[in-house]
């Protein structure tokens, strides 16, 4: 199992898709007062899940999801994004020749999870094959022997 399993998708952030209709619930969990000091404005939380994605789409990490964005989350279900997160973060993280065709956005990716899933599977059988013929095209380090 991966460092990146056992440190940050074993336990989903459980409060982010509760039954409550509210698109900001526990991600807006610290306040940040206003100028004036009168009035609070709440500050958006990212959950582990989505700063991983953030870095995906080369966000920073804080940056705050639309709207549209934290609605097709929330209707993914902690446990469609803890089977897929780490097998898209493979995905997402290869910069090589390998994975070709990433989304452009988060919202497209989210309504497309599951879809992008099964593409991670061919991607890899499809990278497998590949270095698989590669390693028989190269000549060998010994001279053939």
């Amino acid at each position: 199992e991966s460092a990146i399993a056992s440190s940050l998708f074993d336990s989903p952030p459980s409060s982010l898709f509760d039954d409550d209709d509210s698109l900001l619930i526990p991600i807006v969990s610290s306040e940040k007062k206003k100028k004036n000091g009168a009035q609070k404005e709440k500050v958006w939380e990212p959950d582990e899940y989505q700063k991983v994605i953030n870095g995906w789409f080369e966000r920073r990490e804080r940056t705050r999801w639309s709207e549209k964005e934290l609605k097709a989350y929330r209707e993914l279900g902690s446990e469609t994004i803890k089977d897929g997160i780490e097998d898209l973060n493979d995905y997402y993280s290869d910069n090589s020749r390998f994975a070709k065709y990433k989304r452009k956005s988060i919202l497209t990716l989210l309504n497309n999870w599951v879809t992008d899933m099964d593409k991670w599977v061919d991607w890899l059988e499809q990278k497998k094959e590949i270095q698989k013929e590669e390693a028989k095209s190269k000549p060998s380090a010994n001279g053939g022997f």
